[in-house]
């Protein structure tokens, strides 16, 4: 690729559908790896002085992603061998308790994209060059889901609290306030 006026673009895309074929059933399902959409661009400028003593460069790199697949789950009948400190993760401890709510890695998780900036420049004084770089990860600061509660498909609430079960482990003095802060 070549610059155009100091301009180097890039793009890559890729999609991917990975299927899981059983044995049993012949049937195909997706994959919690699967990840079906990604982006990706970068948007190089540089700019050089007289016989390249001299040069800037700015870098805008994006990353753009669709989510990862997961089957959401239906809420516990009874605590099992979870208590009520843990049931919120009781499918991840234990996944013999988990009953699917919907198709085996139906759901996705969001989507996910970043913006990353790196500045650099130079120059020369008597033959020795010096450079200097600045690099900006995740510029805007942006808080990607990457994991998602399967029985709520949320990524900060677990959905333990809005169960019936949970009622009687309410009354207890700040149960409610603690359980969120764990």
């Amino acid at each position: 690729t070549e610059r155009m006026a100091g301009f180097l673009p890039e793009v890559s895309y890729s999609l991917s559908n990975s299927k899981l074929r059983t044995s049993s059933t012949d049937e195909f399902f997706s994959t919690e790896t699967e990840q079906t959409h990604r982006l990706r661009a970068l948007l190089d400028f540089s700019m050089h002085g007289d016989e390249g003593s001299e040069f800037l460069g700015v870098t805008v790199f994006g990353r753009f992603s669709s989510g990862h697949k997961y089957t959401p789950i239906l809420a516990p009948l009874n605590l099992g061998s979870a208590n009520p400190w843990n049931i919120g993760v009781r499918g991840f401890i234990d996944p013999r308790s988990r009953n699917p709510s919907g198709p085996v890695y139906g759901s996705s998780t969001p989507w996910t994209w970043s913006l990353d900036v790196h500045l650099r420049t130079g120059f020369r004084v008597e033959g020795i060059a010096f450079s200097f770089y600045a690099v900006a990860t995740n510029l805007l600061n942006r808080k990607n889901i990457l994991s998602v509660y399967p029985q709520s498909g949320s990524a900060d609430d677990d959905g333990w609290l809005g169960s019936p079960l949970s009622s009687s482990y309410k009354t207890i003095p700040n149960y409610e306030q603690f359980y969120r802060a764990i």
